[in-house]
């Protein structure tokens, strides 16, 4: 409407102007993106009276699409009244679109804009004249961007506490990969790379679950695997059951690391520890079937174990049957009743049981 207009309202009141119309903002596709949905169409105006003290109002505030030809939508004029020098006034809002349907199309093109109409207010026949003076008209549109939100990159990814997965899960690479406490796994999980990989406490996994690489690898305290559990690799990271674990079918822990069964801890079926790292059985286990420790190793049954069928210790390290032991079947290796053994198998040292995961292999909730 340039940088002012007039609209002659004369004396009388509800003398109204000819329709004013304020369009070609300039909006763009740089301004509003393509795919944005519209929101809201604010149109801020200063409007005033041109003499003094006789007032004026906004009768009528319409968009329009087409330059003025014709309007959309319901009127939102600000019918607050206004005298003397300019003052604003706001039609429509944040979240008004006027009762018309818009797109982003609509309000970048030049034809998109606003058609004002006013009237006298308070005149009396004969009184003075006056015009609506109208100083600028200002438009804002309000829009929300299309598409939605995405994260790219490396960062970290996993399931948090008490996440569920159903399925194939993996996680491969440098980063951390598992399930955190509570969470359930049902399908084949695998975890491979450097980084360290398994099941947290009170994890529960179903299926073949292998953890194979250089890093540390096991099932923690409280966990149970169901079906084949392996590790394997030609590594130096120890590999075992600990305590109160239970562990069902073929078990087996192969290469230079620390193997064997630990306090309380029971396996029926065939188990074997083969290489040159110390084996056996210890205090209070029971184990069925046939025992072997092979290589150079000390081997023997310590006290208050019992081992039924055939038990042979051979190799250049000691062997014999500790007092109270009691043995059927066939016996290799001196027997020396209530002498002292230098070479009683103890639980495995604190260094070779798997113990939770530290902290910083967790997966953590992403933050905002």
């Amino acid at each position: 409407m340039g940088t002012k207009a007039y609209g002659f309202v004369g004396s009388v009141e509800g003398n109204t102007t000819d329709t004013g119309i304020a369009n070609a903002f300039g909006f763009t596709a740089a301004d509003i993106p393509s795919g944005a949905t519209i929101d809201g169409i604010e149109i801020r105006t200063q409007v005033g009276s041109q003499h003094g003290t006789r007032s004026v109002r906004t009768l009528s505030a319409f968009l329009t699409k087409d330059g003025g030809a014709t309007a959309v939508g319901m009127s939102q004029a600000n019918q607050t009244e206004v005298s003397g020098s300019g003052q604003l006034l706001v039609h429509g809002g944040a979240a008004n679109l006027w009762g018309a349907a818009l797109t982003q199309a609509d309000v970048v093109s030049s034809g998109f804009g606003v058609r004002l109409v006013f009237e006298r207010f308070f005149g009396v026949a004969g009184g003075n004249n006056t015009a609506a003076q109208v100083d600028s008209v200002e438009m804002r549109v309000h829009y929300t961007e299309g598409g939605g939100g995405g994260v790219t990159g490396a960062g970290s990814g996993g399931f948090d506490a008490g996440a569920t997965a159903t399925g194939e899960v993996a996680a491969s690479g440098q980063a951390s990969g598992g399930f955190g406490l509570d969470g359930e796994a049902a399908g084949a999980v695998g975890v491979t790379g450097s980084a360290s990989g398994g099941f947290d406490a009170d994890a529960t996994g179903s299926g073949d679950a292998p953890i194979t690489g250089t890093g540390a690898g096991g099932f923690a305290t409280g966990v149970t695997s169901e079906g084949s559990a392996q590790q394997t690799g030609g590594g130096s990271a120890a590999g075992s059951f600990t305590t109160t674990a239970g562990g069902t079918g073929e078990v087996a822990a192969a290469g230079q690391g620390d193997a064997g069964f630990a306090s309380a801890a029971s396996a029926s079926g065939s188990s074997a520890v083969s290489g040159v790292a110390a084996g056996g059985v210890s205090t209070e286990g029971g184990a069925t079937g046939q025992v072997a420790t092979a290589g150079q190793g000390a081997g023997a049954f310590s006290t208050s174990s019992s081992a039924t069928d055939g038990a042979a210790i051979s190799g250049s390290g000691s062997g014999a049957f500790e007092p109270s032991a009691s043995g059927v079947g066939i016996i290799g290796g001196d027997i020396a009743p209530r002498a002292p053994i230098a070479a009683h198998i103890a639980s495995h040292p604190a260094e070779t049981r798997i113990t939770r995961h530290p902290a910083e292999s967790r997966i953590t909730r992403k933050s905002a």
